[in-house]
């Protein structure tokens, strides 16, 4: 089958070239690419290998020559292409000939068997129904199946991208919820680059669920990390050495070229907890909000994370609710629900009422609601309790 001297193609690596049969030893068989300047041994069973043969009609190229090919001959299992008066044995070939186009290949001769395609076909097939279905890149998650964390997870995957907020009460797992997010964006294609934005305090305890519970391997930033990363010799920002970064606002706020670093390094989704800690006032604004608000801005993808909000937190939660909403493409204006006659708010799952007449803040914050801004209806006389578990989903 292999003869030394023979022209034969990798189906694996075309960008190899043309080969040249060294050696055939036993079930084996060494083919050299000259133009890559690799040697590679084959089982001859198995060898990912076409022949390079070329037909009439043909161009061929070798020893500073070119012609058409007129006609084939065969001499000791080795081609001698002869036209235009001229000829070339096989090898004299050059290594790179025009073997690599569709239509060459089809009027050739040089096609794979049917059972590969319908191999890769029924693979691709099957990747399809994968990716389409609700778990997926949830399968392999060590997770308990909890249902409200689930409804989060499907709800945020219909966003693309995902902008929300998830406020939960402490211990109904919201780190759960941010990792299920996290892992369906990565599994799906739709986020490559990640950014954890934590205090300090959260770091080790966020490593360690994304690692555990849906192996995802964050890299942990500080500054002893980014001056090793600038001390390698590499110009680049140290940022962009990892896909998927975790980082506490302390060592960002302590360095203003730090959060200018993070600020020029692209992100695909930014996940941001404690969010309720994002201070905003309309005559100034926390070097975190600022920060964030920032990332925000530029980033598809926004998930902040914050305790059950009420109406007492409602000043710190409206900053981020306007970072969650503004949209990273488009410009941001606000708007507010208008109001209805129902017992719950559109803007909250918490039901609420109020007698005070409702207006939409001078501020360009989207506010949710609270007992002296909320649209609702005036059936309930005082505000009901709110319930143990809420959450925002923020447009």
């Amino acid at each position: 089958m292999f003869v030394p001297g023979q022209r034969w193609i990798s189906t694996a690596e075309p960008e190899l070239g043309l080969g040249t049969v060294l050696r055939v030893e036993g079930r084996g068989v060494q083919v050299l690419f000259a133009k890559a300047g690799v040697l590679r041994p084959y089982a001859i069973d198995s060898a990912p290998l076409v022949r390079a043969e070329f037909r009439a009609g043909q161009r061929v190229a070798g020893k500073g020559v070119a012609f058409l090919v007129e006609r084939v001959e065969v001499k000791d299992d080795l081609l001698i292409y002869r036209g235009e008066g001229r000829e070339l044995h096989e090898g004299q070939l050059d290594d790179e000939q025009s073997v690599s186009q569709a239509d060459e290949r089809l009027t050739g001769g040089r096609t794979d068997p049917v059972s590969h395609f319908e191999l890769r076909l029924e693979g691709l097939q099957r990747r399809a129904d994968a990716r389409r279905s609700p778990t997926w890149g949830l399968g392999a998650a060590r997770i308990g199946l909890v249902p409200h964390q689930l409804r989060v997870a499907g709800a945020a995957a219909a966003r693309r991208p995902p902008r929300v907020l998830l406020a939960d009460e402490v211990g109904l797992g919201k780190t759960i919820e941010a990792g299920m997010i996290i892992a369906r964006q990565l599994a799906a294609g739709r986020a490559s680059r990640v950014l954890v934005l934590l205090p300090d305090t959260l770091v080790y305890q966020w490593f360690v669920e994304l690692l555990r519970r849906f192996n995802l391997s964050f890299a942990i930033y500080d500054e002893e990390r980014c001056e090793a990363l600038e001390q390698s010799g590499d110009d680049s920002n140290p940022f962009e050495d990892e896909q998927m970064v975790i980082a506490d606002f302390g060592f960002l706020q302590a360095s203003a070229k730090r959060a200018q670093q993070l600020l020029d390094a692209p992100w695909d989704l930014l996940v941001v907890d404690e969010a309720h800690h994002l201070e905003w006032t309309p005559e100034a604004a926390s070097p975190r909000y600022t920060l964030v608000e920032q990332l925000a801005a530029k980033t598809p993808g926004v998930i902040l994370l914050t305790a059950t909000p009420s109406s007492s937190a409602a000043a710190a939660i409206s900053p981020a609710c306007a970072c969650s909403t503004r949209s990273a493409t488009t410009t941001w204006t606000p708007t507010w629900p208008k109001p209805i006659a129902s017992s719950r708010c559109r803007a909250s799952p918490i039901g609420c009422s109020t007698a005070k007449p409702w207006t939409p803040s001078s501020s360009p914050i989207c506010r949710p609601c609270s007992p002296a801004t909320m649209p609702c209806s005036p059936a309930w006389p005082t505000p009901p309790r709110p319930p143990t578990r809420a959450r925002f989903l923020m447009r």
